[in-house]
């Protein structure tokens, strides 16, 4: 069974530089109870994103800090298009051998975007699902393998229709 997942980054990507620009000028109108408003545009190309390819959101953000509960807050708060469904983990299970040469399990932290990904991506195969994805975040910091999904977004004008374009082609690829 194969599923399709949007990793989502926000600053850069929902949080662009141009509402923040906004939110200086006219605090009132470009902030809620969680911050500076999401970009209306990005926001418009995520929703035909999600609606054309049925994908689902894994947060990518350093957002995920506050825990996906607090996101999941926000998505629905703003009235956000489909939902986020997990986040990336920032620690991944490895083994070491003890003094006595046994096994013990250890958490060891991941320290890029890509392999946070590619951790979250080996637990879902474990599981046995097969993941189709995009990649959407203003910053490079993937992998090699998974530079062909990864779309980089500009940081003022957030998710365009040509990014959004782009995604919708990579989920509705036949496998």
């Amino acid at each position: 069974m194969h599923q399709k997942v949007v990793f989502l980054d926000f600053d850069g990507v929902m949080n662009t530089d141009k509402m923040y620009l906004r939110s200086i000028t006219d605090e009132g109108e470009w902030r809620d109870e969680f911050g500076i408003r999401f970009d209306p545009e990005s926001t418009r190309n995520l929703k035909r994103i999600i609606d054309e390819t049925g994908a689902r959101i894994v947060a990518i953000t350093s957002w995920k800090q506050y825990g996906l509960s607090y996101l999941q807050e926000i998505w629905e708060g703003r009235s956000m298009p489909g939902e986020i469904s997990d986040v990336t983990p920032d620690t991944k299970t490895d083994f070491e051998m003890d003094a006595q040469g046994h096994p013990k399990c250890v958490s060891v932290p991941l320290y890029s975007k890509g392999d946070e990904i590619e951790e979250w991506l080996i637990q879902e195969q474990l599981e046995g699902r097969e993941t189709i994805y995009a990649i959407l975040d203003d910053n490079q910091q993937f992998t090699l393998e998974q530079q062909p999904y990864f779309i980089q977004i500009c940081a003022h004008c957030g998710i365009t229709h040509d990014d959004a374009e782009r995604a919708i082609q990579m989920l509705n690829q036949k496998i």
